[in-house]
């Protein structure tokens, strides 16, 4: 907690944000533990994977769309087993 204050400061961080109802603006992003520094005791990052994956997926389709292949991928993908291992396919 912020000294002097009796709530948990929280952060959800994103790399922009809205500051009003038209208006979008990058946001300098501190570290976990500079926010912890600073009062913070719950920091999210929603959207960091999504976004991540997100850019992942559009280089992957435009090298699929400029070459007619994957294979320059292979090394930045999860192989069939990878995955199926990942999401608990062998359970069932």
């Amino acid at each position: 907690m912020a000294p002097g204050q009796g709530e948990p400061l929280v952060d959800i961080l994103a790399r922009e944000g809205l500051t009003s109802k038209h208006t979008t603006q990058l946001r300098t992003l501190l570290a976990v533990p500079e926010l912890q520094a600073l009062g913070f005791r719950l920091i999210a990052f929603p959207v960091t994977g999504l976004f991540a994956v997100t850019h992942s997926l559009l280089a992957a389709m435009r090298t699929l769309k400029e070459t007619g292949t994957t294979q320059g991928l292979l090394d930045q993908m999860l192989t069939f087993t990878q995955f199926t291992d990942l999401v608990g396919l062998p359970a069932y």
